[in-house]
C-alpha cells in the first residue's frame, strides 16, 4: 500500500506544489484524499497488484502517521517546507 500510496502522493504533489514552495501538510494530505483520480488511481493500483497476487494491506495506524511519514519524504525530495 505504502509502494502505491507513494507513488500517488508524489505524483499529486508534483501537480500542485513548487519546489521551494511552502504548504499546509494537513490540508494537502486531505486534498489528496479528496481528489477523485488519485483515489481512483490507487484503487486501480492496488486491483492490479492483487491480480499480480500481491497482498496489499492499508496501514496499521489510525493516526495517519504512515502518510504524514510518506509526505515528509516527498516534502524533502522536492524542499519543499511543511507547515501545520
Amino acid at each position: 500500500m505504502i509502494k502505491v500510496g507513494k507513488e500517488a502522493y508524489r505524483d499529486y504533489t508534483k501537480a500542485t506544489l513548487k519546489k521551494d514552495s511552502e504548504v499546509c501538510g494537513a490540508n494537502h494530505l486531505k486534498e489528496f484524499h479528496a481528489d477523485k483520480s488519485y483515489s481512483q488511481r490507487m484503487e486501480d493500483d492496488i486491483a492490479e497488484q492483487r491480480e499480480l497476487g500481491l497482498k496489499l494491506n492499508r496501514p496499521l495506524t489510525d493516526d495517519n502517521s504512515t502518510w504524514r511519514n510518506m509526505q515528509s519524504e516527498i516534502y524533502e525530495e522536492k524542499n519543499i517546507t511543511k507547515t501545520g
